[in-house]
């Protein structure tokens, strides 16, 4: 809802377009976000409105880079024929050489919408290869908990949860061609032992605990640039691997919201109000958005902002042969900088009106 000075006139004023001051406001040039110093520890890029402490945690994370062999830096970064099919194959040379097999099963029914139904949203055909999961709900837990199943000499079969460290080496051996482990529960922040963060077993594992290293911040510093990354240079496998890395950090807030209630053992599991995305959540979400409707009355405005990947901030730190969809860490980042920046421009310095409320929401 907005209101303009023009709801100040009196009766008998001329009564102008309320889209005029709308009109009369539209910038001309493009809004570029300001620069912001590197990250003083790690020399990472940072974007406006991002924290210092985005990726370091001020110094509190400290873990050691992946080495890359020269042979394999080369297939990352040449522009030599091997090097580009290389590239163009990633996944294919990925999965030739990993200790785990990606499986998918497609539900044709999702995507036929042919019930007169005009527009499919988010099951519309893709228009670039981008990599995404679908969680699906159901009553027994066991049936989508992610695993992988390995085999020993003697034939013995045994799973390794995400949250083991040798499910990242396993599963993404271009990535971490010397077998180096990923993130597990009991990995130490900076100047903490491991005895000390064992002590600490019963810690949640995505909170920012003083102790350990969550997922979160784990993936995120191993996504940072201002080094040579492997796994920025990936394209659709990094891809993958984000989408991968993205559901072992819901795991984990799933799980802890499913295992810190002890009286609900063997029960049903209900997410809390607090958990974004869950059921609860999204209808507290919806009541909130209503009972503005009821205090203000409908809308006056209603604006839509697309992510655009010829975004200037996008297409200078894309390294050369490199596209948008190959840097879905780059996307999100500079469209959450844009909006805050246009919630700024809305709120506070009021370029369409003085705003009385405000819903808004984004969608992937």
């Amino acid at each position: 809802m907005v209101q303009s000075d023009d709801d100040t006139q009196s009766p008998n004023s001329s009564v102008l377009d309320p889209f005029d001051y709308v009109y009369s406001n539209i910038p001309q040039s493009t809004n570029v976000l300001k620069p912001e110093p590197d990250c003083k520890h790690c020399g990472a890029k940072r974007f406006q409105y991002e924290p210092p402490s985005f990726c370091f945690r001020d110094g509190k994370i400290k873990l050691v880079q992946n080495e890359t062999p020269l042979e394999l830096m080369r297939l990352w970064t040449s522009s030599d024929p091997d090097a580009k099919h290389f590239r163009d194959n990633i996944r294919y040379f990925n999965g030739h050489f990993s200790f785990t097999t990606l499986g998918v099963s497609l539900d044709k029914a999702f995507a036929n919408m042919s019930s007169g139904v005009l527009n499919q949203r988010c099951y519309n055909v893709p228009v670039a290869t981008d990599v995404t999961p679908v969680w699906v709900e159901g009553n027994e837990r066991r049936k989508f908990e992610p695993s992988v199943t390995i085999y020993g000499n003697d034939r013995t079969r045994k799973s390794i949860q995400p949250f083991y460290g040798c499910y990242d080496p396993l599963s993404y051996p271009l990535f971490f061609p010397r077998g180096e482990s990923g993130w597990h529960q009991g990995l130490p922040k900076d100047k903490i032992t491991m005895e000390d963060a064992n002590a600490r077993n019963g810690d949640d594992p995505n909170c920012n605990s003083r102790i350990r290293v969550s997922v979160r911040d784990y993936y995120c510093y191993k996504m940072r640039c201002g080094i040579f990354n492997s796994i920025l240079h990936g394209g659709r496998l990094f891809q993958q691997f984000a989408v991968d890395m993205y559901i072992k950090v819901e795991s984990s807030r799933l799980d802890y919201a499913g295992e810190s209630r002890a009286s609900a053992v063997g029960k049903r599991t209900v997410l809390p109000t607090s958990f974004i995305g869950g059921g609860r959540n999204m209808k507290r979400q919806y009541m909130n958005a209503m009972s503005l409707v009821q205090k203000y009355g409908k809308p006056d405005v209603f604006l839509t902002m697309t992510s655009n990947p010829k975004w200037d901030e996008i297409t200078h730190e894309l390294e050369l042969g490199h596209t948008p969809q190959d840097h879905p860490d780059l996307v999100v980042r500079v469209f959450r900088a844009k909006l805050q920046d246009l919630k700024k421009h809305l709120f506070e310095k009021h370029i369409l009106g003085k705003v009385i409320a405000h819903v808004y929401v984004v969608e992937f």
